[in-house]
């Protein structure tokens, strides 16, 4: 039971939060990859954030543990390996760091099992070429990263944009947030197209309605923002 804002998770903790079913999302695998998804993004920016990745002491023993608590595959289950590892990211940036769950809609035979869109190939041609799931060519974007900073447009055929420039395209993404706010008060994610929840920051298709993210950058800025001391 988390009240809204932030908070400091321990290992158990968080894996309570990453894996939890009910009360919290719609209780899909969907929504519980999202929130998986966002616990990466939390780790990695804390690590970032103490030099974890540049202080030798601290690396190995973040190793050790990780060997004790993980099954990890042949060939990286060294402290050394993993080690090493971790110090090739010692110049990595949030920005750098993309997520998108696979494009999805609830199933013909059964609503409560999802299948793939026919998006999910280009999402998978991306990967297999080494590309941005994200287009970044927009060379004014600010920051853009991950499901909720990327400032270019959806190109798909969701509907999210027209020959007539819809509000959410001729809108900036906010630099804090990272999203849109259309003239009606909605949030829009410009990296898929899909509406935001204010109160809790998931990331719905604006199409079909699937649960399909959540926009870290805006949960970061505003649920989960540290108040301001006076």
């Amino acid at each position: 039971n988390l009240d809204k804002g932030m908070h400091h998770l321990d290992g158990v903790a968080a894996t309570q939060y990453a894996r939890i079913r009910h009360g919290i999302g719609d209780g899909s695998d969907t929504s519980r990859t999202t929130r998986q998804q966002y616990l990466i993004k939390q780790l990695m920016s804390e690590a970032l954030s103490k030099n974890l990745f540049t202080d030798t002491a601290q690396l190995y023993q973040l190793a050790k543990s990780a060997l004790k608590s993980l099954n990890i595959s042949q060939g990286m289950a060294d402290t050394a390996a993993l080690a090493g590892l971790a110090m090739s990211l010692k110049n990595f940036t949030m920005t750098n760091l993309q997520t998108q769950t696979v494009p999805v809609v609830p199933a013909p035979s059964d609503p409560n099992r999802s299948v793939w869109t026919d998006e999910a190939d280009d999402l998978w041609e991306k990967m297999r070429a080494g590309k941005p799931i994200f287009d970044t060519a927009d060379s004014n974007s600010g920051d853009s990263s991950d499901t909720s900073s990327d400032n270019s447009a959806s190109s798909d055929d969701s509907g999210t944009t027209d020959s007539n420039q819809s509000d959410t395209t001729a809108e900036t993404p906010d630099p804090v947030t990272g999203l849109i706010t259309k003239s009606d008060g909605t949030l829009v994610d410009p990296s898929t197209g899909g509406t935001v929840d204010p109160d809790d920051g998931s990331i719905h298709d604006a199409t079909t309605g699937q649960y399909i993210g959540l926009a870290d950058r805006y949960l970061n800025a505003t649920v989960c923002a540290v108040p301001a001391k006076n």
